[in-house]
């Protein structure tokens, strides 16, 4: 029985989106700012106070661990969490520098309105939030700790100590203000840039950078959850001939409606279709079986018959499709890539039989060609 119009199961959806990810190569380049940062500053009152100073053990402090940070990004030893790091580690190295060079007075907490904005680039709006609450909680300690004598007061006047503490912690929730916007404002570029980079210029669906993850995550569902993946490989026949005839503008338009009404012809959620190069176009249906996808295969052929699109000086020959399809249970051990293949040379028998065809073949989860036949 074909299995079809199942609502569940794996999602590869037609509108491919891609998810919000934080660039690694930006990350290593902030590491490797802050560390070169900080063993300038540390050379530089290397000049002027002794080793001993507590200011410029501060500043060593902060410059070993800003170097094993960026040696552990550049060296790939933190991957998967190296923004997270990163923040972590500057947000200790400064509440650290302050707490040895007087608290909330510290030079280095000017630092502080930069740090949730860092943050919120880097890793996005929540983690600006983030190292904003872990700052003004520094202050607090450091302002409960001036006021019992632990570092000196500043110009030891309280109401000053205290008008002091209030704009450094205004400040810091401005600049995590500031990050939460950029981090919306960078997230919604960043998708747009990515979608764009996977969507045909053309016929505005994916292009092959997407059917190759599609094809991808596809053939790893069907192979976890052992079901039927079915993959098509499509060509419009003579598609140089309508070229010749009509010219490339008219080409384009063919081209626009026939993804079209491909994309129109599929109705789960989760069934895909790409434009491969050229006139070739790939369809990707997960848990469809070999009956389901032939029933599918059929339809899209009869929709481009529907488009009513001509060879000009060919009579009323109507424009058409041949597809090669190719099914197998498991996805062949989530190497969909060997069932696309299967795919193309069913598309390439299609030609030769004649075209205006569906050629259907089915491989068990070894690779094995089970059947083979011609549909037209």
């Amino acid at each position: 029985m074909a299995e079809r119009r199942s609502t569940e199961g794996p999602r590869v959806p037609s509108n491919y989106k891609t998810e919000g990810l934080h660039s690694a190569a930006l990350t290593e380049k902030v590491a490797g700012l802050m560390s070169l940062s900080a063993a300038v500053i540390f050379l530089v009152r290397l000049q002027i106070a002794p080793l001993t100073d507590t200011t410029t053990i501060a500043a060593s402090l902060i410059c070993v661990i800003m170097f094993a940070v960026y040696l552990s990004i550049k060296r790939e030893w933190s991957t998967g969490i190296s923004g997270v790091l990163l923040i972590c580690s500057w947000l200790v190295a400064l509440l650290l520098g302050a707490a040895f060079t007087n608290g909330a007075n510290s030079p280095i907490m000017v630092l502080a309105p930069v740090t949730p904005l860092m943050a919120a680039v880097l890793r996005g709006k929540d983690w600006g939030w983030y190292s904003s609450i872990a700052i003004c909680l520094g202050i607090a300690i450091y302002g409960a700790l001036e006021q019992r004598g632990y570092f000196p007061g500043r110009s030891g006047a309280e109401l000053e100590l205290n008008l002091y503490e209030f704009w450094l912690v205004l400040s810091v929730l401005v600049g995590a203000l500031v990050g939460h916007h950029m981090a919306i404002e960078n997230d919604k570029l960043a998708n747009t840039l990515r979608e764009h980079a996977r969507i045909d210029y053309l016929t505005k669906i994916p292009n092959r950078m997407a059917i190759n993850e599609a094809l991808a995550n596809a053939a790893n569902d069907a192979r976890r959850g052992q079901q039927w993946l079915s993959v098509m490989m499509i060509d419009i026949d003579h598609f140089k001939l309508f070229n010749d005839v009509n010219g490339h503008a008219a080409g384009d338009e063919c081209l626009k409606k026939v993804a079209a009404a491909l994309a129109n012809a599929l109705h789960r959620p989760y069934d895909f279709v790409g434009r491969y190069g050229g006139e070739e176009f790939t369809v990707i249906l997960p848990r469809t079986d070999p009956d389901g996808a032939r029933i599918v295969a059929e339809a899209l052929r009869n929709s481009i018959l529907g488009l009513g699109l001509s060879y000009r000086g060919r009579g009323k020959e109507p424009v058409t499709i041949t597809i090669g399809l190719a099914s197998a249970p498991g996805a062949l051990d989530g190497h969909g890539e060997k069932l696309l293949k299967e795919a193309d040379a069913a598309l390439y028998a299609g030609k030769e039989y004649g075209r205006n065809r569906v050629i259907p073949s089915v491989l068990d989860q070894s690779g094995n060609m089970i059947s083979e036949s011609m549909s037209s």
